[in-house]
C-alpha cells in the first residue's frame, strides 16, 4: 500500500513537473551571451527577449489553433492546478522532518514513517484529483482535432525540435 501510494505520488510529481516545464517556466537559467544576465542567448529578459510564463502557452495555443475563449479556459485550469501544487508543496518540510525523525533514532521509527506515508497518500490523492479536474476541463474546452493534437504533443513529450527530449543526443538517456 505504501509503495503504491509513493508510486502515485511520484507520478503526480512527474506530471506536475512536466506541466511546470511546459507552461510555467519563467525563463531559461544560466547567463546569457556576452555576460548580459539571464535569458535566452544574448537577448536576455532585460533586453525584451526573455521567455516568460506565457511563452509556453502561446506556443501551445499556436499548435492547437485555439480561440480566445479556449485559451482562457486552459489558462484557468492550469492556474488552478498550479495553486494546488503550491499547496501540496507546503507539506514537504513537515514530511522531511518526520522522515528525519524516523531515521534519527537507534531503531527505525515506524510511527513517524506511517505519519509521512499517510500525509503523502492524502497529498497524492489531492494532486491526482486536481490533475484529473484540470485535464477534464482542458478536454472539454477543445474540439476533437485539437484534442488529437494535444494528445500527440503530450505523447511525444513536447513540441520542440527534438520532441521534448532536450537534443539530438539525449534520446538514449531518456527512460
Amino acid at each position: 500500500m505504501a509503495l503504491c501510494s509513493i508510486a502515485i505520488a511520484a507520478g503526480v510529481v512527474g506530471v506536475v513537473a512536466l506541466i511546470r516545464g511546459l507552461v510555467f517556466r519563467r525563463r531559461f537559467g544560466g547567463g546569457g551571451g556576452c555576460g548580459r544576465g539571464r535569458g535566452f542567448g544574448r537577448f536576455g529578459a532585460r533586453h525584451g527577449g526573455g521567455i516568460g510564463r506565457s511563452f509556453w502557452l502561446r506556443a501551445l495555443y499556436a499548435k492547437l489553433d485555439t480561440t480566445p475563449g479556449q485559451e482562457r479556459e486552459i489558462r484557468a485550469a492550469l492556474e488552478e492546478l498550479r495553486e494546488r501544487a503550491v499547496d501540496a508543496k507546503s507539506d514537504l518540510p513537515e514530511a522531511r522532518a518526520n522522515i528525519a525523525r524516523a531515521l534519527a533514532g537507534e531503531e527505525f521509527d515506524g510511527s513517524a514513517f506511517e505519519a509521512v506515508s499517510a500525509r503523502v497518500d492524502a497529498t497524492a490523492e489531492k494532486m491526482k484529483d486536481a490533475l484529473a479536474a484540470a485535464l477534464k476541463r482542458i478536454h472539454g474546452a477543445l474540439d476533437a482535432k485539437q484534442r488529437e493534437r494535444l494528445a500527440a504533443i503530450v505523447g511525444k513529450g513536447g513540441f520542440g525540435r527534438w520532441g521534448g527530449g532536450g537534443g539530438p543526443y539525449r534520446d538514449g538517456a531518456m527512460l
